[in-house]
């Protein structure tokens, strides 16, 4: 087992970042969308289905931190600005999806993500994993993910299947979107395991 290429992507403790944020940081009700089985269920998890969406309209944003200097924000909803999705979109063109977002009534300076590529490829046996039995379907939370790399294959930014709320990234997205200046999220380095097989 060792550290490789692959690289967790999330808000982590930026509370310079996260400072007044409510729970929610967008409304839907100007998005009509649904899923490949015509279910609209899935907002509910803000948009950590993993797959395409089909949507038309926008997403209404209730909270931004402007002033902070953040460009891209993992919370219920990932939302970037226009130019930091695009530059996203440029480097994963098929694993990506844009939707409009509206903020204090500005249009194309916002936009909503949805991480469209999600992969089976936790190590069980060598991940650290707990389970809050609390909540429905008990829960998985990752103590320390480690990710089998012969189930990657040439993907460079998915989430995982069975944690549909983490998402993975290689070093070189990583090292793109540092060189775009992407402010808010942190990078951590992820065990790999059969990386040599």
């Amino acid at each position: 087992m060792n550290d490789n290429k692959f690289i967790l992507w999330r808000m982590g403790n930026n509370k310079e970042f996260l400072d007044g944020a409510p729970l929610w940081n967008a409304e839907i009700n100007h998005l009509d969308f649904h899923d490949e089985n015509d279910e609209g269920e899935v907002l509910a998890g803000g948009f950590k289905v993993g797959h395409a969406l089909k949507a038309t309209g926008h997403i209404d944003l209730l909270w931004f931190p402007e002033e902070s200097g953040a460009n891209f924000l993992f919370l219920n909803f990932p939302i970037a600005t226009q130019a930091i999705a695009e530059i996203i979109q440029s480097l994963v063109p098929g694993d990506v999806q844009l939707f409009p977002a509206f903020y204090k009534g500005h249009e194309n300076k916002y936009v909503e993500l949805n991480f469209t590529r999600s992969i089976l490829c936790l190590d069980e046996q060598e991940s650290e994993v707990t389970y809050h039995h609390h909540v429905k379907d008990a829960k998985m939370a990752l103590i320390k993910p480690v990710i089998d790399v012969r189930k990657v294959g040439e993907a460079k930014m998915f989430r995982l299947a069975d944690h549909l709320s983490t998402l993975v990234v290689t070093e070189e997205i990583r090292q793109s979107l540092l060189h775009a200046s992407v402010v808010g999220p942190t990078f951590y380095p992820l065990l790999t395991s059969h990386n040599n097989e």
